[in-house]
């Protein structure tokens, strides 16, 4: 099960479940977008940013890192390394802090602190990594080793989010996102099928963006399902549907949902 998360121009969370794990289903669910994909450094998403035959109408989308999946690494070499690793983890402490106190600042002033404090930050972050891997008593398959590697393989992509101040420092809201069919999964456990798991991304799309924006989804869902029952494509409009643009019709809830089981 994939989660896209759309970013303020698209505000919608879409769920896109898919038979296995392969980089086709990506690759098709973002033909022609060229913004920017924040994800984990997952191989499937390698020829996405890197296309072997360049499109020149489209050009490929920029990778944006997930610095959570960068700090877990030195995270978890903590107990076979700890003076470097308290190091490394002091460094992502300060970017961290310097995200929560931006949270709620506007685009231009979270792009300028991130620029003034996050890039000599990362700059010490990624110059640290090339130290401790010159040290010849850090082997470079121990945790500490592979963490400092895979921070240097993708030091462009962890670096991206002080680029644009709409961009987070790490991808956690979509691993938020996909908990949602991970809590359910005890109380449904089978799909039953591959239509029944689409049809049940599909549902779980319209939700999780109706609780992204703050709606009541039960009240959400019953008041769409009842206009759609005398849906009018010449009168009615789709879009006024959608989570960030719907308001309540004037009937109420109740006699929406009385006509919902008869």
């Amino acid at each position: 099960m994939y989660v896209y998360i759309g970013g303020t121009d698209r505000p919608y969370n879409v769920f896109d479940f898919q038979p296995n794990q392969t980089a086709a289903p990506i690759h098709e669910f973002l033909k022609g977008y060229s913004g920017t994909v924040q994800c984990d450094a997952h191989g499937n998403y390698d020829a996405l940013f890197n296309p072997k035959i360049p499109d020149p109408i489209h050009p490929p989308p920029k990778e944006g890192g997930c610095n959570a999946h960068c700090r877990r690494g030195f995270k978890d070499s903590e107990k076979t390394e700890p003076d470097w690793s308290k190091r490394f983890l002091d460094i992502y402490k300060k970017l961290y802090k310097i995200e929560a106190d931006i949270k709620d600042k506007s685009v231009d002033a979270r792009y300028q602190r991130r620029q003034i404090d996050s890039v000599p930050l990362l700059d010490a972050l990624f110059d640290l990594c090339r130290e401790c891997k010159a040290d010849v008593t850090v082997l470079p398959k121990s945790p500490l080793g592979q963490a400092c590697a895979y921070a240097l393989k993708n030091e462009t992509a962890l670096r991206w989010y002080c680029t644009d101040g709409r961009l987070s420092i790490d991808n956690n809201i979509s691993e938020r996102t996909l908990r949602e069919f991970v809590i359910g999964r005890k109380n449904w456990l089978f799909f039953g099928s591959p239509e029944a798991a689409k049809n049940s991304a599909n549902i779980m799309s319209v939700l999780s963006s109706a609780k992204r924006h703050g709606l009541n989804e039960w009240e959400y869902l019953v008041d769409v399902l009842y206009r759609l029952s005398d849906w009018n494509p010449k009168r009615d409009s789709l879009e006024n549907l959608l989570p960030d643009r719907w308001t309540k019709s004037p009937t109420p809830p109740s006699e929406a949902a009385a006509l919902m089981n008869r």
